[in-house]
């Protein structure tokens, strides 16, 4: 990626890397984002068949490792560098049963609600596997949870559906997000949701918002 100029985020060479956040700037807006996971495999066999950790660790690449008060710091340093900090988070969403659930569970919850107060201006969720709630709080955005985008989950609406958000920032601040819906058809093919489709999944994410 470095090699290629591509800005990177919630990854990187070692834990300390992956914690920084990519800083960018658009149409003179200052942005950044950054971000952690939550949920991951203490260690699994890498295609060199090595036995390597998923997160990060002080001198072994991976992604940062989740921990709410760290991404609390990181994203109250970030707010000095730009005019919008968007943290997003891979998390656990299952409900005690192993359900998906469209209301966040508790711990979820209490995690987005840190970043949100810490001053992220639009905490997301991008574990989720079915469409989850959203909230207003503070003035701030939270998205618990976008649904699928391409996977092979095609056994249930839900797993089927998935939120795109477009926020639109003006003069450094977030004025508006649109939340547009996607379906995966059965042969998995992506499509935009009809207007009656996305009607249907964004009532289910307000009813539990």
């Amino acid at each position: 990626y470095a090699e290629k100029g591509i800005p990177v985020y919630a990854a990187g060479a070692n834990a300390e890397a992956a914690r920084k956040p990519a800083i960018l700037e658009h149409n003179g807006n200052r942005l950044a984002f950054l971000g952690a996971n939550q949920w991951g495999p203490a260690s699994y066999i890498n295609g060199l068949g090595q036995q390597v950790s998923e997160w990060a660790g002080p001198d072994t690449p991976g992604s940062a490792r989740f921990d709410r008060d760290l991404i609390s710091d990181d994203i109250r340093a970030a707010k000095t560098q730009a005019d919008l900090v968007f943290a997003e988070v891979q998390h656990t969403e299952t409900n005690g049963a192993g359900d998906y659930v469209t209301e966040p569970i508790p711990l979820q919850e209490a995690d987005f609600r840190a970043m949100s107060d810490a001053g992220a201006d639009v905490v997301t969720g991008v574990q989720a596997h079915a469409p989850q709630a959203v909230e207003l709080r503070n003035g701030r955005l939270i998205l618990y949870g976008l649904g699928n985008l391409f996977f092979d989950q095609t056994f249930s609406w839900p797993t089927r559906t998935g939120l795109v958000p477009r926020h639109t920032i003006y003069g450094g601040k977030l004025i508006n997000t649109e939340l547009l819906v996607t379906v995966i058809q059965d042969d998995m093919q992506l499509r935009w949701a009809t207007p009656e489709e996305r009607m249907q999944t964004l009532r289910t994410v307000f009813d539990a918002s």
